[in-house]
């Protein structure tokens, strides 16, 4: 429905017309993000609010898990951007560092514009040998924003799991979601 800077009009016309001839529209995002910062972003980029009627997002999911295994206190290694800290608020986690964690949560690179999982490389090698679970809020490989090509929080978790260790993955195409 858009390309990470704006919207494409005839995905929006075409959920529009599905709208008014069959039914409700729901869109499913790998966006690790709570619901109603997509529908913020989504707006942002131009795509018309009367196009869906509700979103769903791997990052909400995400979350979901976290308040199900109990987070108020667990000690949580984060990896990701700030702009996705509000994805974790009033969760009562204890961010820490790999030694101190008893699991990972990763919603993208820090910098998804110019680093790589290579960059990453020390980390999840860390991350292995502690034996983390990765909770992966978005297990997108890569995604285009605008003409550039970023990596997301899917090619962290798939060098994770390429290096032993388990990941869980929250979106399409994945059963949690």
């Amino acid at each position: 429905i858009h390309d990470g800077k704006a919207a494409h009009p005839a995905a929006a016309e075409a959920l529009q017309h599905f709208r008014q001839k069959h039914g409700p529209v729901v869109l499913l995002t790998n966006a690790p993000r709570l619901t109603s910062e997509v529908a913020a972003q989504c707006a942002q980029y131009g795509v018309p609010e009367g196009c869906y009627d509700a979103i769903v997002s791997s990052g909400a999911a995400a979350r979901a898990e976290l308040e199900r295994r109990g987070a108020d206190g667990l000690p949580l290694y984060y990896i990701g951007p700030d702009k996705d800290l509000p994805l974790l608020d009033g969760l009562g986690l204890k961010l820490t560092g790999i030694a101190d964690a008893q699991i990972a949560f990763c919603t993208g690179l820090v910098d998804d514009l110019t680093e790589t999982p290579a960059d990453y490389a020390d980390r999840l090698k860390a991350m292995r040998e502690k034996g983390l679970t990765m909770l992966c809020a978005n297990p997108d490989l890569v995604v285009h924003r605008g003409a550039q090509l970023c990596y997301c929080a899917g090619a962290l978790a798939k060098e994770y799991e390429k290096l032993g260790g388990a990941a869980i993955y929250y979106g399409k195409p994945y059963l949690p979601i």
